[in-house]
């Protein structure tokens, strides 16, 4: 008789155990479908804001890309853009000019001599024979003449000179791509943009296994993403489209903590088009080449 009450009040006890687990996976379902529907529902609200349009390299002119010419500056804002992006290097003497890389730079000129150049040998060539080559005064002399524009930085990674060559702080944002530049850019400007992959790199977040530890861990690794971003006022990230669901989960996370993605997206405007249609949920402004209608 002791055995059997035993067995029954193991039994109960089991009934109830699994009653818990049925209660507890419940609670976790629902609650995970919660927390998906309001991170939608907030990743909608989002995108019903517009898209920042950035001319990239300035912009297109006469289809050449990549030329960061006043020419394609011009031709970018009579096309309506308000925010140009350009390639920023230093020549052999230390001065900031506009160009993607001295390799292309030379292509474009046809300059045979020791790269980087000089400022003067810079000055002196013409971008495929007929577009102007741009000094940061020249730069900044245009962007004094068109006060309703924003400067965007790549290529360059310090921010304290940059800044404090710019006419304007308020003016200007910079994509960064270490953690000493991303705090320093952070503390000095709100214009901070972190590089995406420099930025994963620095709060590595792989998930390797999907198991229960390693989901924690992966939130954990994700939150300090978050935390480093807003301790040290970094207000964008500049990052490519995303291919990864890890991707896709930190880009919407950064996005709802208030931070805007800036997305480098390539092909015709019409194929651009395509993938901000497809990508719309993990950006807020996107690189064109050539301005779209």
């Amino acid at each position: 008789m002791a055995r059997r009450n035993v067995l029954l009040f193991i039994q109960r006890g089991l009934m109830l155990f699994i009653n818990i687990l049925k209660y507890i996976s419940l609670f976790l379902i629902i609650s995970i479908i919660g927390l998906y529907s309001f991170v939608e529902y907030r990743i909608f609200q989002f995108n019903k804001n517009s898209i920042d349009i950035i001319a990239h390299a300035g912009g297109q002119i006469d289809g050449h890309i990549y030329t960061n010419s006043l020419e394609a500056l011009n031709n970018s804002y009579n096309e309506g853009a308000k925010i140009f992006e350009l390639d920023i290097r230093e020549t052999k003497d230390g001065y900031y000019v506009g160009t993607h890389d001295w390799k292309t730079w030379a292509q474009q000129t046809g300059y045979s001599g020791e790269l980087p150049p000089n400022l003067e040998e810079f000055k002196r060539y013409k971008i495929l024979n007929k577009y102007t080559a741009m000094s940061f005064e020249d730069i900044n002399n245009w962007f004094l003449s068109h006060p309703d524009v924003v400067f965007i930085t790549d290529k360059v990674d310090k921010p304290l000179k940059m800044v404090n060559l710019f006419y304007d702080k308020s003016k200007i944002k910079m994509e960064l791509f270490s953690k000493k530049s991303m705090r320093m850019g952070g503390g000095i400007f709100d214009g901070a943009m972190a590089n995406y992959y420099s930025l994963s790199q620095i709060t590595k977040t792989l998930l390797v296994k999907y198991d229960f530890i390693s989901m924690i861990e992966f939130f954990k690794k994700n939150i300090s993403m978050i935390e480093f971003l807003k301790k040290n006022n970094l207000k964008y990230v500049v990052a490519g489209k995303p291919f990864s669901y890890e991707d896709k989960f930190k880009l919407k996370l950064i996005r709802l903590n208030g931070i805007k993605i800036y997305m480098y997206l390539f092909g015709t405007n019409d194929e651009i088009t395509q993938q901000v249609i497809e990508y719309r949920s993990y950006l807020d402004g996107v690189y064109y080449n050539k301005i779209p209608n």
